[in-house]
């Protein structure tokens, strides 16, 4: 039983890694779900949708750490960051409070929890972006 519960955790922690590595993309993620959602209701094929999708997702995470490596003012690179941050942390925040709600009723630790995971979730990939471009 300690054996199941040390593997519990471990995974447990393996996850929220995982989930925090990626916080990056989700700015992403979202407009290649967004963009297969949209080819999907307009009539489109799955395969025609599902490619399309991932070619926007990749083209707009590629394109943005193109632009936060090239730009030369902080402004621009403040910009740049925001629009890959707010995403991740509005992410981890969904994060935070579904976590919460699977353990517990109460509504300001939820909060609590989801501000924490939001923050989080908003350095881990500003992080990322930092250091995928020089300095």
């Amino acid at each position: 039983m300690t054996i199941l519960l040390l593997c519990g955790l471990v995974a447990a922690v393996a996850l929220v890694r995982f989930v925090f590595s990626l916080a990056t993309v989700a700015l992403p993620a979202s407009i290649g779900i967004a963009l297969g959602l949209a080819m999907r209701s307009a009539g489109c094929a799955p395969g025609t949708s599902l490619l399309l999708s991932l070619l926007a997702a990749t083209a707009a995470l590629g394109l943005g750490s193109a632009a936060f490596r090239t730009a030369r003012t902080p402004l621009v690179r403040l910009l740049v960051a925001m629009i890959f941050v707010l995403p991740a942390a509005v992410a981890g925040y969904g994060l935070g409070q579904a976590i919460c709600a699977l353990f517990l009723d109460q509504q300001i630790v939820a909060t609590v929890l989801g501000l924490l995971c939001a923050s989080a979730a908003a350095q881990a990939a500003h992080r990322t972006l930092q250091s995928s471009s020089p300095a």
